[in-house]
């Protein structure tokens, strides 16, 4: 299964385009609407492989695979969270340090795991940034641009 989406190419280089895409009536229905970055008649730019000559201004269809998209959702969602409580759980538990409390060494394990987990995070971004399996794709050209 794919997701899709469109958008306008706003530059284009070897290979690759920027497209302008809008906020969707997906968008409606998301539980991240409202801490998501994207405001209506705004949009966000994304770098996407150009597979269709498109040129500046044309009006095109993006896709990408949806299992990427929701492995990716859940790396940057679901598992820092996870990092946190279990750095907490283990800050609670197992660490015993001299003078600190239980309260304060779970929260310094906490947020020590989850800022692992970004360092962690931020080093697979760049090796899947790489992987075209991860980037969307420009699959059409629904109008040219005059």
């Amino acid at each position: 299964m794919q997701l899709t989406e469109q958008g306008i190419v706003e530059k284009t280089d070897e290979g690759s385009a920027w497209v302008r895409v809008e906020r969707s009536s997906a968008c409606a229905s998301c539980p991240s609407r409202t801490e998501c970055k994207v405001e209506f008649g705004k949009g966000v730019v994304v770098k996407a492989e150009n597979t269709t000559d498109c040129r500046t201004g044309d009006m095109v269809r993006l896709s990408m695979p949806a299992d990427s998209f929701l492995k990716s959702t859940f790396m940057v969602y679901i598992l820092p969270v996870l990092a946190l409580v279990a750095g907490a759980y283990i800050g609670m538990e197992i660490i015993h340090i001299e003078g600190m409390s239980r309260d304060a060494a779970s929260a310094a394990a906490g947020f020590g795991a989850m800022a692992l987990y970004f360092l962690f995070l931020r080093r697979a971004d760049r090796k899947r940034s790489r992987n075209p399996r991860f980037s969307p794709r420009i699959t059409a050209v629904i109008k040219r641009a005059s």
